[in-house]
């Protein structure tokens, strides 16, 4: 019995050193001067949603701590949070339950519905009708969502962009733009649920060109490196990509320790500041869509002033 005790004592202890627990959401302050919740008011409306550089959270609900959760967390910030610093694409992982949808990451229950995710949203859009949301909704486990998911939308028809093309940003200010990563056989919301690349890069055309990168699993802290180098070569594809092409980017990433532990947060650690040093080099460049886990105020922040319409005064 005490060794048993003893083992669940260390494997904690071992667990809490490699994963660096959080009790809590991260509490921030907006600098008011770069006025991230409205940095799209400035944009021409006839501009393609393709052709702005837009933030984005990978996992975004899958912020809530604690020793098992960690092993999976991807954001410390809550979904108003994320919007506020900048945020304008989440990346929502669900599974049909008996009461609704649920966010999940693989196996782990993030314990936050669909409802409290589009509530964040639409409260946020209210106050910030210049905005517009891209919500990219994956199955994440095998029951399908894709009836639930409509029903949802039903209930709010008017405040979502449904169509399988690329919209300006006029069409869809206060909105919530649908990218489908569920079911091939609807025809609603943006596809990418074909062809959608599986740990590599890849280019595929559902009605909308997209190029996306997503290069998320390579094994070992020694090949942390191929991460940011395929994270570059996105960004520097998306400075010729098509006007009307859709650049999707994850920065995310991890490697395992012990064989079964993933490194999520040092992986960030190591990208984001590489991805700081290149946006400093490259200001005035498109990025298209960059996906952060662990995202801040300055990556936000550095992601949409490469929008030359964008004017923090």
């Amino acid at each position: 019995m005490k060794k048993a005790i003893a083992v669940v004592l260390v494997t904690t202890l071992v667990l809490t050193l490699l994963l660096g627990l959080v009790g809590c959401t991260k509490t921030i302050n907006i600098d008011p001067k770069h006025l991230s919740s409205i940095w799209m008011r400035k944009i021409s409306d006839d501009t393609l949603l393709s052709s702005i550089s837009i933030p984005g959270t990978h996992d975004s609900g899958a912020y809530k701590s604690g020793l098992i959760h960690n092993l999976g967390r991807d954001q410390e910030l809550t979904i108003t949070q994320q919007l506020e610093v900048g945020v304008r694409f989440l990346d929502i992982r669900l599974d049909a339950q008996k009461g609704g949808l649920t966010v999940y990451h693989g196996f782990l229950n993030e314990h936050l519905s669909f409802d409290d995710v589009l509530l964040d949203c639409f409260a946020f859009l209210d106050k910030n009708p210049t905005e517009t949301i891209i919500i990219c909704i994956k199955q994440e486990r095998k029951n399908s969502i894709t009836d639930k998911v409509h029903a949802y939308i039903e209930k709010d028809a008017s405040k979502w962009f449904l169509e399988n093309r690329v919209p300006t940003l006029g069409e869809v200010r206060g909105k919530l733009v649908l990218f489908r990563r569920f079911a091939d056989n609807v025809d609603f919301g943006l596809n990418l649920y074909d062809g959608f690349p599986e740990n590599t890069s890849g280019d595929f055309n559902n009605g909308v060109k997209c190029h996306v990168q997503d290069y998320y699993n390579y094994g070992s802290k020694k090949n942390m490196d191929a991460e940011w180098v395929a994270v570059e070569e996105c960004l520097d594809y998306s400075k010729s990509s098509a006007e009307n092409e859709y650049v999707i980017n994850f920065t995310s990433g991890f490697y395992y320790v012990l064989g079964f532990i993933p490194q999520i947060k040092k992986t960030a650690q190591y990208v984001h500041p590489r991805f700081i040093a290149y946006a400093t080099e490259h200001a005035a460049d498109c990025y298209g869509i960059v996906l952060f886990d662990f995202v801040s105020e300055n990556l936000a922040y550095a992601v949409y002033t490469t929008n030359q319409s964008v004017n923090l005064e």
